[in-house]
């Protein structure tokens, strides 16, 4: 019976699902083949010969989780090689085109941005162990949002700004649809009704755009801060309203599966918080 648990852990290597529904397709895969066992024993067939047969009906593992996983998260893994590999071909561009247009040398944005483009396609091909964590995979694919948004203050003053300008945008957007399908597929959407599944996503599509909002306003305050004055203690404080962000949606992300109304209410809240607050703060001093 070791071969067939050994089977579904197969199949089960290549989906994204969280631990809970996991564990529901790994018992229903599981009692499948138990079966199909116990129908072959019965045949006649010793244990292993019983085991050989239901494994070789069953089909390959790998095929089977492959296609488990498309069904299931459609576009998820090609999503993330899509959003690495054009993040590492940007950075690849950009270089060759300052350094010719220019002569202008960026090797440690270029590494950072490699780095970036890295990260996201490792997430792809480890989806099934990264994806579980569906807040976690939502944090590369933002951060990666992030640092080509930071991409586009950079390129603003090049000769091919608008070009540049334009693939950044491109790729955040594709990072920001990704977020919302995968924050919308893990939550175990497939037996709501349609109104409450309309709810969810548009909850984590309104409260993502929540996020863009507030890393949009500290990517625009960092840049100032660097034109203007270098670098200084002071960018800590617009990076952190980002970090603030990333932990709240942690939180959100369970909020909104329990109360996508009030979730964005909240949402509101703490973008209110986070981007009036200094302000504020200025003001009373």
């Amino acid at each position: 019976m070791k071969k067939l648990e050994k089977h579904v852990e197969q199949i089960l290597d290549h989906m994204q699902s969280p631990e809970e529904e996991r564990q529901d397709i790994r018992e229903e895969l599981l009692s499948h083949l138990q079966d199909s066992y116990t129908y072959h024993k019965n045949q006649g067939n010793s244990g292993e010969e019983a085991e050989r047969k239901a494994l070789s009906e069953f089909g390959d593992p790998d095929l089977i989780g492959k296609g488990m996983q498309e069904s299931m998260y459609p576009f998820q893994r090609r999503l993330l090689y899509i959003i690495g590999g054009a993040t590492i071909l940007y950075g690849a561009v950009f270089f060759l085109f300052m350094l010719v247009m220019n002569g202008e040398e960026f090797p440690v944005w270029l590494s950072i941005q490699f780095l970036v483009g890295s990260a996201v396609v490792m997430a792809g091909i480890n989806i099934s162990s990264l994806g579980r964590n569906h807040w976690l995979l939502n944090t590369i694919v933002m951060l990666s949002a992030i640092w080509n948004g930071f991409n586009i203050t950079i390129v603003v003053y090049t000769v091919g700004a608008f070009v540049f300008g334009f693939l950044s945008i491109l790729i955040i957007l594709t990072a920001l649809i990704f977020m919302v399908r995968n924050s919308y597929l893990s939550s175990g959407v497939a037996e709501m009704s349609k109104q409450e599944r309309f709810a969810r996503k548009v909850s984590y599509t309104v409260n993502i755009l929540f996020g863009v909002m507030i890393a949009g306003a500290a990517l625009f305050i960092i840049f100032g801060f660097m034109v203007f004055g270098g670098f200084s203690w002071i960018l800590l404080v617009p990076a952190g309203a980002i970090v603030a962000w990333l932990v709240f949606f942690r939180f959100q992300m369970k909020w909104i599966s329990k109360s996508p109304i009030s979730a964005m209410i909240g949402g509101v809240f703490f973008l209110m918080v986070i981007v009036g607050g200094p302000f504020l703060i200025m003001y009373v001093m």
